[in-house]
């Protein structure tokens, strides 16, 4: 396996702690040698060295513009072509539809990547939590509410709240957007409604903690989650079903991560 965010991820390979970084960090690029120039046609050793790891995990550490994904890319290709891993065989996530898109269109252009787990951390999930779906007890045709149906049902919520117990708060978009940036930190977060911070005070936490229970409700009420769901519904299926977890970590003999993100 190659390297891994954490969550939901790390479930699937214990001892993430334990890793060692192949590259080390480089805080100030200036100062240091480039892991690698964009334009460079061949890889450096430093790169080469994580490309063809043998190791069960690699952790590439690197200043911005340094040539990580296009290390990732390598790996990929390295993997499928010089090593004959099956494409079935490899978990690939990225942080954004675009690095996704670049990844498949020139990793493809050498070999075919059919198979291939490839996606964004949140189209991963949605595909283990549909594929899942009835241990988690939802439907298989849920959908994902995109942001604006999001704002609209907390808008709702809100009003309604307000009247039941007004609150001093300036009103309009920029508090119901507070308010929803709110419910899904919490949500990112792990906390269910009944575990989420309750001041009573009249605060805008207050209010996002009055209409959490409701627009859990109304998202359950439509057949649709959030993107936190989907994240937390993966990670909760490992949690609560080891069986699926040893099977994931069973189908996967290479797991690469681009864009590792570490949330408090």
């Amino acid at each position: 396996m190659w390297f891994v965010s954490a969550t939901w991820s790390a479930s699937l390979l214990p001892g993430i702690s334990q890793w060692r970084p192949v590259l080390p960090p480089r805080p100030h690029a200036r100062h240091h040698a480039p892991l690698a120039r964009t334009e460079s046609l061949l890889p450096n050793p430093l790169q080469t060295e994580a490309i063809r790891s043998d190791n069960s995990a690699v952790l590439v550490l690197a200043s911005p513009g340094t040539g990580k994904t296009r290390v990732l890319r390598a790996r990929m290709a390295y993997l499928l072509i010089s090593k004959g891993v099956p494409s079935d065989r490899i978990l690939t996530v990225a942080f954004s539809q675009h690095a996704v898109s670049q990844l498949r269109t020139r990793v493809g252009a050498f070999t075919d990547t059919k198979g291939m787990w490839l996606g964004t951390f949140h189209s991963i999930c949605a595909r283990m939590v549909r594929q899942h779906h009835e241990l988690l007890d939802l439907p298989r045709g849920f959908t994902v509410l995109p942001e604006g149906e999001q704002r609209k049902i907390v808008r709702e919520l809100v009003a309604r709240e307000q009247r039941r117990r007004p609150y001093a708060l300036p009103g309009g978009y920029e508090r119901d957007a507070a308010v929803l940036q709110t419910l899904l930190l919490w949500k990112e977060k792990g906390l269910r409604p009944a575990e989420a911070p309750d001041p009573q005070d009249g605060s805008l936490v207050a209010l996002a903690r009055a209409v959490y229970p409701e627009y859990q409700r109304a998202l359950r009420a439509r057949d649709a989650l959030d993107y936190p769901d989907l994240t937390l519904g993966a990670l909760r299926l490992f949690q609560r079903h080891p069986h699926v977890l040893r099977a994931y970590r069973a189908q996967f003999d290479h797991i690469l991560c681009d864009e590792l993100q570490v949330r408090g």
